[in-house]
C-alpha cells in the first residue's frame, strides 16, 4: 500500500475512533459505544445482532472457510454511582491516581452532570460523589479527560483500552461489507471485560460462535520492553494468564511477515503481553482456538508513569498497520507451520534409519528418565 493510501486508512481510522471516543462507558453502561458501532455498521450494509448479554454480533464477507472471530470489548475503567452521594470504582485502575480526587463527568438519567469522586476507599473501592445533584435512577461516572485529540504521531483520549480494537474492527467489516466472497468475518463487541471478562465469558459459553471460528482479541494493551509505541501492532503470544494457540499465533507472525515483505511502512511485534488479562483467555478456556493482536498504550488504565490520573495515548500508525494486519488476514495463507514441519521431518527422517538400528541396544544412562 503506497504511502497516500495509509495516510488515507489513518484518516479513516481516527474518524471512527472520534464518534466511539465521544461516548463515556463503563462496565454495564456500553449503550452509547453499542449504539455508535451499530449505526455505523448498518448504514453500510452490516448485519448486526445482539446476543442475551447485549454483546454485538456483527458478520461481513463470504462462506468461504471457518470464520474469522475479531473481538474487542465497549468499556473502560469508570465508577457506579450507588446512590446520591457514594460511588464505587468499576476496573482496575491504580489507588494513587484516585487518592486526591479525581474530576468525572456522571452520565444520569435527566443528563450529565459535573462532579468529583474523593474519599477514595481502597479496600472498599469506593468514592465519596461531590457535585451537582444526580436525582433518581441508575448513573455511572467517567474521567473528565478529552475525548480524543489527534496529533500526527500520538493519539490522546480517556479510553483508548479497548476503542482502538471496536475502531479496527468496524474499518474491517466496512471494508469486507462491500464484497460477498471469501472467508466470513464477524466483529464481536464486548461487554463489562473490565470487571471479569463477563462479556466475553458468557458469549463463550453459550456456543453461539461456531466452533471452528478463528478467535483474535485485539487489544490497547500497556507498553512493554518489546512491545513499543510506534513500533507497530503487537503478535500477542499470550498475557498474564493465558498462553494462546500455537497454530494462531503462527498464522498472525506469517501474514505480518508478509504484509512487511510487501509494504516498507508496515512494522510489527511479538511479545508476551503480560500486563494484563485479556478475553482471548475467556476463549481458550472454552476450548476456541485463539489469538491476539494489540496495540501498546502508554497511561494504561489512565495512570502516568507517576501514578497519577492522565489520559491515554496511543501511536495511530500502530493502529493503521493493526487495521491493514487484519486486512491481510484474510487473504489465503499458506500453512504457516509447514516450513519448519517440514525442516524437522527432513532432518529426523535422514536420522531414522541409524536411531532403528541402535534402537535395541540403546541403554538409559543411569540416574535419567
Amino acid at each position: 500500500m503506497a504511502d497516500v493510501n495509509h495516510a488515507r486508512v489513518t484518516a479513516e481510522l481516527g474518524d471512527i475512533l472520534a464518534l466511539l471516543a465521544a461516548q463515556p462507558s463503563a462496565a454495564f453502561f456500553e449503550t452509547g459505544v453499542a449504539r455508535v458501532a451499530t449505526e455505523w455498521l448498518r448504514q453500510r450494509g452490516v448485519a448486526v445482532e445482539r446476543d442475551a448479554y447485549g454483546n454485538l454480533l456483527a458478520r461481513a464477507g463470504g462462506d468461504e472457510g471457518p470464520p474469522l472471530v475479531l473481538m474487542a470489548h465497549m468499556d473502560h475503567p469508570g465508577a457506579h454511582l450507588v446512590g446520591r452521594e457514594r460511588a464505587r470504582l468499576a476496573g482496575g485502575v491504580a489507588a494513587t491516581a484516585l487518592a486526591a480526587g479525581v474530576a468525572v463527568r456522571v452520565i444520569a438519567p435527566r443528563g450529565e452532570r459535573r462532579g468529583r469522586l474523593v474519599d477514595f476507599d481502597a479496600q472498599k473501592r469506593t468514592f465519596r460523589y461531590e457535585g451537582e445533584p444526580l436525582g433518581r435512577g441508575p448513573a455511572f461516572a467517567v474521567w473528565d479527560l478529552p475525548d480524543l485529540i489527534r496529533d500526527d504521531e500520538r493519539w490522546t483520549m480517556r479510553a483508548a483500552d479497548d476503542l482502538m480494537g471496536v475502531t479496527a474492527i468496524l474499518w474491517l467489516l466496512g471494508r469486507v461489507a462491500r464484497r460477498r466472497t471469501g472467508r466470513p468475518v464477524i466483529g464481536a463487541l464486548t461487554r463489562a471485560e473490565e470487571v471479569g471478562l463477563f462479556g466475553a465469558t458468557l458469549l463463550a459459553q453459550s456456543r453461539r460462535l461456531p466452533a471452528d471460528a478463528l478467535v483474535i482479541s485485539l487489544e490497547a494493551s500497556r507498553e512493554l520492553p518489546g512491545a513499543r509505541i510506534g513500533e507497530g501492532p503487537v503478535v500477542r503470544v499470550g498475557d498474564r494468564t493465558s498462553a494462546f494457540s500455537p497454530s494462531a499465533e503462527a498464522l498472525l507472525t506469517a501474514a505480518a511477515a508478509r504484509l512487511a515483505k510487501r509494504e516498507a511502512a508496515f512494522r510489527y511485534q511479538r511479545q508476551l503481553m503480560s500486563g494484563g488479562t485479556c478475553e482471548a483467555t475467556a476463549f481458550t478456556a472454552f476450548g476456541y482456538e485463539t489469538g491476539a493482536l494489540a496495540v501498546p498504550l502508554g497511561n494504561y488504565h489512565n495512570v502516568d508513569p507517576d501514578g497519577l490520573l492522565a489520559a491515554e495515548y496511543v501511536s495511530p500508525h500502530d493502529l493503521t498497520n493493526l487495521a491493514l494486519l487484519l486486512r491481510e488476514l484474510l487473504r489465503p495463507i499458506p500453512d504457516p507451520q509447514a516450513p519448519i514441519r517440514q525442516r524437522l521431518a527432513r532432518r529426523a527422517n535422514a536420522a531414522a534409519a541409524r536411531l532403528e538400528a541402535t534402537a535395541d541396544g540403546f541403554t538409559p544412562p543411569a540416574g535419567r528418565a
